[in-house]
Order: structure tokens, then C-alpha cells, then sequence
């Protein structure tokens, strides 16, 4: 048993030890799903990506304006060394009788991915070989996004369908800190689903988020690894403030 928990142990530290860093890491998406003019919403979520900060607006009774702000620490050196994205956007939004809530937005997004990674290869019957890739890039991003949900004063979910555009202006990738590709990275298009839901009370909630990140067009490698990230996950804390 202790073999086998050694093993296992190790086989996940060499997976974590042999990756290539992404060009694009999609973040958490805001669907406030709004009910009426004057309500606010802030919140604050952890995962992948590691910080989210988000604030949506309901300036009229159907009309909002969102923002958010992502951000990965400087110290993970495997997976994410570094990586900012800031968006902005607004929409419409309505709901029905018994409080199903539909919402449109579109916006804008700008980021910056520095990215390390690094792997392993060979083994048996081939020498060992240790590769290092670095990439830096820039994001300019389009999207426009439909939701709908239910919003309790206890419980809540949504879904959400983001699609956008993405170019990357000023990419770099390097193999082993010498050759540069600087070629530059086709623009994607990505359909983004998302799920949510929201559990508390008395304005204040806890939120839970999963979405993919599905490429529709370009490359998704580049000297065979992948370049994107697919699967996200955020966890955290919203506070819902209401102009009565």
C-alpha cells in the first residue's frame, strides 16, 4: 500500500512537473441577471485563473454595465507565471412572471500572458531530454454573451454562452531561452459555456462557477503542445446591494 500511495504520489508530481505554458487561460464570466434598476453586485472568486473581481450595475430597468479584472500570481512558475485581464461591458436584461431572468452583453477585454513551462521526455530507450518554453503575449478580446438564470433570495443559478474573439498581438515563444518564434498567433474564435449558482442570504452569497473554453477556429498546438487552457472553475464571495 505504501508503494502504491509512493507511486501515485510521484506520477502527479511529474505531471505537474512536465507542462507547457498556455497562450490563452479563459476567466470567470459575469451574468448578474439583474431584476430591477439600482442593483448592485460585487464579488470576489478563486481558481483558475487565481483572482477574479467582478461589478455589475443595473442602470435602468433594463439596461447594466459590467467589469472585471482577473490576475495570476508572479510565483507559479510551472503552470502560470503570469497573467492580467481586464474587461469591460454592458447589456440588456429583462425577466418574466415568475422571476426567470434573461440577460445580452457584449464588451471588450485587454490582458497579458507571460507564461513558463517545461518538460520531460525520453526514458527506457531514449536519453533523457529536458525542454524549456516560454511564451508572452498580449490580448485584445471581442465577446458578446447570453444568459439566463433565476436569482432567489436564498438560492440561485444561471447559464451563460460566451463567444468571443481574441487576437494576440506581440507574440513571443521561445524554446530553451534561444530561438524566438515571433511569427505571431491567428486570432481565435471560442465558445465559453458556463454554469453557475449562488447559495445565502441577507446580501450576501457564495458563488460557484465552472465553464469550458472550446476553440472554433486556429491552431490549438504549436511544436505539439497545446496552447490553451479548456476547463475552469472559480469559487467565492458575492455581495448584492438594492436601491429600494
Amino acid at each position: 500500500m505504501k508503494t502504491l500511495i509512493l507511486s501515485s504520489s510521484i506520477f502527479i508530481l511529474l505531471a505537474f512537473c512536465a507542462c507547457t505554458p498556455k497562450i490563452y487561460l479563459p476567466t470567470p464570466q459575469c451574468a448578474p441577471l439583474f431584476g430591477k434598476q439600482g442593483e448592485v453586485q460585487a464579488s470576489g472568486e478563486i481558481g483558475s485563473p487565481l483572482l477574479n473581481l467582478q461589478g455589475a450595475y443595473a442602470a435602468t430597468n433594463h439596461l447594466f454595465i459590467v467589469g472585471d479584472a482577473t490576475s495570476s500570481p508572479t510565483n507559479i512558475q510551472l503552470v502560470a507565471t503570469r497573467f492580467n485581464m481586464l474587461e469591460l461591458g454592458g447589456g440588456y436584461y429583462t425577466s418574466t412572471d415568475n422571476d426567470l431572468r434573461f440577460e445580452l452583453q457584449g464588451g471588450a477585454g485587454y490582458g497579458n500572458r507571460y507564461g513558463f513551462g517545461e518538460t520531460y521526455t525520453g526514458g527506457f530507450l531514449a536519453p533523457p531530454r529536458h525542454t524549456v518554453y516560454i511564451v508572452n503575449t498580449d490580448y485584445n478580446e471581442l465577446y458578446i454573451q447570453p444568459a439566463i438564470g433565476k436569482s432567489g433570495d436564498v438560492f440561485g443559478f444561471g447559464f451563460s454562452s460566451r463567444f468571443s474573439y481574441i487576437a494576440f498581438p506581440g507574440f513571443n515563444y521561445q524554446v530553451n531561452y534561444g530561438y524566438e518564434d515571433k511569427r505571431g498567433w491567428d486570432p481565435g474564435n471560442f465558445w465559453q459555456p458556463a454554469a453557475y449558482c449562488t447559495v445565502g442570504f441577507q446580501n450576501i452569497y457564495g458563488i460557484w462557477q465552472v465553464g469550458y473554453s472550446m476553440p472554433l477556429t486556429g491552431p490549438v498546438l504549436i511544436y505539439g503542445n497545446p496552447v490553451y487552457s479548456y476547463l475552469y472553475f472559480s469559487a467565492g464571495l458575492q455581495v448584492r446591494l438594492f436601491n429600494n
